[in-house]
């Protein structure tokens, strides 16, 4: 657990949340901030877990902590879900109905952002596994990202479940 106080982003600070997501370590990072919706965004776009605004009291601050390291009771399970895709944060895993999909970590976190957007660019695409993973793609390689989850997809269910919207991005089909 890393609490991170700043008022202001910098290269340094960018940099530092970059290399713990890069190390894919478990590290849970709390920001407590200014309440500036641009300073939220990006900490959050970087690897924070969860933010805090100033000024804020300790009890807010002791509850958020045991929040990020799972310390308070959860009594559902964290999953994004659309109609017919659902993914499981606790198992880390994309189903459909009850078939498992195999598939990579790169490609899940894609899936993840359908599931959350249900319409991305490639830019989005871009920024998103950038921000999860610390790794810039190009948008030759999102093509392909996106073709071996359509693929895959296909051989265990059968379906075209991600649909091109030629020139603009993808979404998931209705």
């Amino acid at each position: 657990m890393l609490c991170i106080e700043t008022n202001t982003v910098n290269n340094q600070l960018l940099d530092f949340l970059k290399l713990i997501k890069n190390k894919r370590l478990k590290t849970k990072i709390l920001a407590i901030i200014p309440n500036s919706t641009n300073l939220k965004h990006i900490l959050l776009s970087y690897g924070c877990d969860d933010y805090l605004s100033k000024p804020y009291n300790q009890d807010d601050l002791i509850l958020r902590c045991k929040n990020l390291i799972h310390c308070i009771p959860v009594q559902y399970e964290i999953v994004y879900e659309s109609n017919f895709l659902r993914y499981e944060r606790r198992l880390d895993r994309v189903m459909y109905n009850h078939i498992y999909i195999p598939l990579t970590s790169t490609e899940i976190n894609v899936v993840k952002l359908l599931i959350k957007r249900k319409f991305v660019t490639k830019k989005n695409i871009i920024n998103y596994i950038e921000s999860k993973e610390g790794k810039i793609y190009s948008e030759q390689y999102i093509t392909v990202i996106v073709h071996r989850i359509r693929e895959k997809i296909r051989l265990c269910i059968g379906r075209e479940l991600i649909e091109s919207m030629y020139g603009r991005g993808y979404r998931l089909h209705n």
